[in-house]
């Protein structure tokens, strides 16, 4: 099943993103859902 992915040296492999990153999403959903809660009271 030759996919999207053409060239078949494993060079398009994507590294796993930064802890920054995750601490940043963490952020941004911990912020979302403090929003929910406050805007629904």
């Amino acid at each position: 099943m030759g996919g999207w992915d053409k060239d078949e040296t494993g060079d398009y492999v994507p590294r796993p993103p930064p802890l920054w990153f995750w601490g940043l999403i963490g952020l941004i959903i911990a912020g979302v859902m403090v929003l929910a809660v406050v805007s629904s009271s």
